[in-house]
């Protein structure tokens, strides 16, 4: 295994401690996407309570609700995001651990909404995944960095 993690910090030109670095990178990616992820959540709701005809419920469809409901949904859902996404800057494992399942929540309803708008959510589902991936791949190491840069206290 030491053998893979050599050949992955040589990869990217890193030294041994440089590492960090890169998963910080990622994690500040994976924190801007899902700051996006919660503002586009947010516009969704805001069209679906604006213009209740925007979203046409389709017969047959499992997921039959109010178009108010699903607007609200989408802007708390939206707002939880973006409050989340500021709080994994803090680099806590339990910031990362709500943010790994609000954004998994936020992929699961963006599954749903497929037949509305599919190209839409398509890229929703994209964004999310990067994000997932971002969070679990490097999110152990984006909190030992966090809490490294802050220093002893003086």
């Amino acid at each position: 295994m030491s053998q893979y993690e050599d050949s992955v910090s040589k990869a990217f030109g890193a030294g041994e401690g440089d590492m960090s670095g890169l998963a910080v990178g990622f994690i500040l990616m994976g924190t801007v996407m899902m700051m996006l992820l919660g503002c586009f959540q947010v516009i969704v709701g805001l069209s679906a309570l604006i213009d209740d005809t925007f979203y046409q419920i389709r017969a047959g469809y499992s997921l039959d609700m109010d178009v108010t409901v699903w607007g609200w949904l989408h802007i708390v859902g939206g707002i939880v995001l973006m409050v989340v996404s500021v709080a994994l800057i803090g680099g806590s494992s339990i910031a990362r651990l709500v943010a790994i399942a609000c954004v998994a929540l936020s992929a699961i309803w963006n599954f749903y909404s497929i037949p509305y708008h599919p190209v839409w959510s398509i890229i929703m589902l994209v964004l999310c995944f990067g994000v997932l991936w971002a969070l679990i791949a490097h999110g152990r190491e984006f909190g030992e960095a966090m809490t490294e840069s802050e220093g002893p206290e003086r």
